[in-house]
């Protein structure tokens, strides 16, 4: 079974079909790979209420290997440390998904409105892990495709 086809099959009552939130979106624009976007914030998702999540989870199906982002939209003010904790959450969910064997592609992704040059040096800084391996987080604007920060 495909990483995509399992997510899917895995937390059904979660997946939809596009990533919006308070006013801030991601564009899916050109993304061709058979793929799966789960909400979780909603019921059924392995994160519980209580909890801190991110906002998505984007699993996808590539030649050779798979991607797997988490996603985190803010459209007001972005706080590095919150936003890496919320990343973080998300990553740890998305271990239990997925086997640490398996050749994935991770990114932790925040997609936010407008940020000063100081505070895109800032929302550089949070590192999240996924099955023991680093990745920094990346800020896309709201709006912008998420090919651009699989990238």
């Amino acid at each position: 079974m495909t990483l995509v086809a399992n997510v899917r099959n895995t937390l059904a009552q979660c997946v939809v079909g596009g990533m919006s939130k308070e006013g801030c979106s991601i564009s899916l624009a050109d993304v061709k790979d058979k793929h799966v976007i789960v909400d979780l914030d909603k019921l059924g998702s392995p994160l519980t209420q209580a909890e801190t999540r991110c906002d998505y989870l984007y699993v996808a199906d590539g030649a050779g290997a798979s991607t797997v982002a988490v996603i985190e939209l803010k459209s007001g003010a972005l706080r590095p440390d919150s936003v890496g904790k919320q990343l973080q959450a998300g990553a740890t969910a998305a271990e239990k998904l997925v086997a640490a064997s398996r050749n994935v592609h991770f990114y932790p992704i925040a997609a936010t409105g407008s940020v000063t040059k100081a505070g895109r040096k800032r929302v550089r800084m949070p590192i999240v892990q996924f099955h023991g391996t680093k990745a920094v987080m990346r800020r896309i604007k709201c709006g912008a495709k998420l090919l651009s920060a699989l990238r």
